[in-house]
């Protein structure tokens, strides 16, 4: 599955070496455009270790740049992980013999108890009391069995006010609300 930013910055491409493991690749769209043919362009991104089934969902946030989710497809990985990728972390592995980023840029993730079948943001942003330029994200989600269900998420952005917020002792800029569970399919 392959999916370009709105923006046409980044594409953003998955692959699966096996039933055990999902692999998620972002690009940069002026390297690809500018990579010889005997030269290829190098992941901005490399995640080959967080996600421990084919990746099945994937979509970038229009209103915010770089902002990409993905979603498990397995009830082993019903994980929809959030990355941002102009703040990659800088830890490192090796893609091809070449060092790239790691599984430490997952900036969020939320663990449903359904595979995720699908994931789709919210194309205009939502009206927000104050002065807040972030405004309110959505995102909904679509899930297999068991609960063949529907969620609409909120994408928050923590505004910090002196310290940060910090889960589990790493700083946390980005994290989803859920809104509503939609139940009205069986399968």
């Amino acid at each position: 599955m392959e999916v370009c930013d709105p923006g046409s910055i980044h594409l953003a491409s998955t692959s699966a070496p096996s039933i055990d493991q999902g692999q998620l690749a972002v690009w940069r769209m002026a390297e690809i455009l500018n990579s010889r043919d005997s030269q290829s362009p190098t992941p901005c991104l490399f995640d080959g270790v967080s996600h421990s089934a084919p990746i099945k969902a994937l979509a970038w946030d229009p209103l915010a740049s770089g902002l990409l989710v993905t979603g498990g497809s397995t009830r082993n990985d019903s994980v929809i992980r959030l990355y941002d990728v102009n703040s990659l972390s800088g830890e490192t592995m090796s893609f091809n013999g070449v060092v790239q980023s790691s599984h430490s840029d997952v900036i969020h993730s939320i663990k449903c108890n359904s595979v995720i079948t699908s994931l789709n943001f919210r194309k205009t942003r939502l009206p927000v009391k104050g002065n807040d330029s972030f405004g309110a994200h959505e995102l909904v989600s679509t899930h297999g069995d068991p609960d063949c269900e529907m969620k609409l998420w909120q994408l928050n952005k923590y505004r910090p006010r002196g310290e940060s917020l910090c889960i589990n002792g790493k700083k946390v800029e980005y994290w989803f609300t859920k809104v509503k569970d939609f139940n009205c399919h069986q399968s």
